[in-house]
């Protein structure tokens, strides 16, 4: 579509208005989504310092919290966040779809937790979400938020299911947040085992060389007695040492005859 413009040329006023509300927004979106980054900063921060720094009442109290809802993933929950943080605020994108995709990965590690882990919980869903909890403040298992991908997907598609679907879940999961699709993935794979299988096979052929290297500047003297002549005896010894050897030579030679005088004619 052809812009306005005067008849020298320059963008109309409708147009010079509209650019200057397309900036503005533009400034006010960056503004916002560098203050989101610096607020989720600061809470991953925080995750983190609760998971392994113990305080008074009410720091404790918050641990417990966070511990009974989360589980063992507290300890993930901190350094995602702060993933989510430096990556809004180095892309300058909005942090509320990275959110909710680090909350879909921390509850499907929250479900396999439970669906590989003790389980067990009670049938009714109060009583699990309870039993759950207090699992998590014991830092054991999931925590109450595997209540849903895992006591409920347990409960509706049996434990083998509920195990897959958790495992799918995990890998999309990660794919979404690092925004990597399943060829990448694969790719990496691929060059990864690639990468190896030189490795190994470069090694192999350094070790060979080596070994031709050393045989070819070993001295004569290291070659093995099997290699030797049968008759290439050298034993160095010394004058007192040789007087002293009693070698067995075979039987005595017989005693030559006596030789008469030949007689005169």
């Amino acid at each position: 579509m052809a812009t306005k413009t005067t008849k020298r040329g320059r963008p109309s006023k409708e147009e010079t208005e509209r650019r200057n509300r397309e900036l503005q927004r533009e400034r006010e979106r960056r503004a916002k989504t560098q203050r989101a980054a610096i607020t989720l900063f600061v809470l991953g921060v925080i995750l983190i310092a609760l998971c392994f720094i113990p305080g008074a009442a009410v720091w404790e109290a918050v641990r417990t919290a966070v511990f009974g809802v989360l589980g063992v993933c507290a300890y993930f929950a901190g350094p995602f966040v702060l993933y989510i943080a430096v990556r809004c605020a180095y892309d300058k994108l909005p942090a509320g779809g990275r959110l909710a995709r680090v909350g879909l990965l921390l509850l499907s590690v929250a479900g396999a937790f439970y669906v590989f882990g003790e389980g067990g919980a009670p049938a009714a869903f109060k009583d699990a979400v309870v039993y759950l909890y207090k699992l998590g403040a014991a830092r054991r298992g999931g925590g109450a938020v595997s209540v849903f991908f895992g006591w409920a997907l347990e409960a509706g598609c049996g434990l083998l299911a509920a195990r897959i679907v958790v495992v799918l879940l995990i890998g999309v999961s990660l794919m979404l947040i690092t925004e990597k699709s399943l060829f990448d993935i694969l790719e990496w794979v691929k060059g990864t085992a690639n990468g190896v299988s030189e490795r190994m096979k470069q090694a192999a052929e350094d070790a060979a060389a080596r070994e031709e290297q050393a045989k070819q500047e070993a001295p004569q003297d290291d070659v093995p007695w099997k290699e030797k002549a049968k008759n290439d005896i050298d034993i160095p010894l010394d004058a007192e040492k040789a007087a002293n050897i009693d070698a067995p030579l075979g039987p005595a030679p017989a005693p030559a005859a006596p030789q008469t005088p030949p007689q005169a004619a």
